[in-house]
């Protein structure tokens, strides 16, 4: 079981990786739409500082995911529960939209039910 619990962290780890290094995508794409004229300096510092803080929740939520007692937690569903309450934490305070938290929050969903079902 705590084999199944790392493995289920690790793999948020690196779904949310990836998702870090798609916003740092956006932001160089963002860089290049200000510098050609396509938007203007403030609209492009407004979704810079937004994504930013969406890059520092991520890595706040990993951080917290990766200190995670998984052999003080019972069950995967109590893993489960206890990383929404990290992640819905975390974005919040970094000001995910609702939408957002929405996405993401099906992401772990997903990586969890696929564990549980290679578990049986």
């Amino acid at each position: 079981m705590k084999d199944l619990k790392r493995k289920y962290i690790k793999m948020l780890e690196l779904e949310f990786d990836d998702l870090r290094e798609d916003i740092e995508t956006l932001i160089e794409e963002e860089r290049i739409r200000v510098e050609t004229g396509k938007i203007s300096n403030y609209v492009f510092m407004e979704n810079f500082s937004t994504m930013k803080n969406e890059i520092a929740g991520i890595n706040s939520f990993i951080h917290e995911i990766e200190e995670l007692d998984v052999s003080a937690i019972g069950s995967i569903s109590d893993m489960l529960e206890e990383i929404k309450r990290i992640f819905v934490k975390n974005f919040r305070r970094y000001g995910f939209t609702k939408t957002s938290t929405d996405i993401l929050l099906r992401k772990v969903e997903k990586i969890s039910m696929y564990l549980m079902h290679q578990n049986n």
